[in-house]
């Protein structure tokens, strides 16, 4: 199936909504009880200008999972970049953007695709998982939508030109691409706990 790209005009209650959240680290965390044990990519967030989402994280953890809608897309001054567009309905309603480079964060949105999910975490510049481990997160669904097809394409291209502007030739940079998403996408089906006795 070809998806066809449209433009659309979204609407937020803030400003701030509009604006892509800033991620300052990442990470993949994998449980057996969660996407049948793959690997969930995990964002932190810059969440200083965003009080909405912190609140939206702390309801969260005496709650049920909520309602969640999410689209992918791209911003209109962002081609290097996907977006995960995530509207949070209930129990708090909020609207985030988290907007990925291609080509240096491509292989969490691979994850997310596979996983169909992703742990959102509120922080600050310069935090990491390992020093934040206890910080609450959510976990959100991203159902097929698809979007996985045309994924592969962008991400073949982005990964293409960037390897030809660091001074490969054509094929050898198809070749390259080729085995970057292999790699990444081996480790992605990867259940840490399987193979241990």
């Amino acid at each position: 199936m070809k998806l066809k790209s449209r433009k659309a005009k979204i609407s937020t209650k803030h400003p701030r909504e509009a604006c892509p959240a800033k991620i300052v680290s990442d990470a993949a965390i994998a449980t057996v009880n969660v996407g049948e044990g793959r690997m969930i990519p995990l964002v932190i967030i810059d969440t200083s200008d965003r009080p909405d989402i912190e609140e939206l994280v702390r309801v969260q953890e005496h709650l049920p999972s909520g309602d969640v809608s999410v689209q992918w897309g791209s911003l209109e001054d962002s081609p290097k970049f996907v977006a995960l567009l995530i509207k949070f309905i209930r129990p708090v309603g909020a609207f985030l953007v988290l907007n990925f480079d291609i080509v240096k964060q491509g292989v969490i949105v691979d994850q997310i695709l596979l996983s169909k999910a992703i742990y959102l975490q509120p922080g600050q510049e310069g935090d990491r998982f390992a020093n934040t481990m206890d910080v609450k997160k959510i976990l959100i669904e991203v159902p097929e939508t698809g979007f996985s097809n045309t994924w592969d394409k962008i991400l073949f291209k982005h990964l293409v030109k960037d390897f030809r502007e660091k001074g490969l030739p054509k094929y050898q940079a198809k070749e390259a691409t080729k085995g970057v998403i292999e790699e990444w996408r081996k480790f992605g089906k990867l259940r840490p706990w399987e193979n241990q006795t």
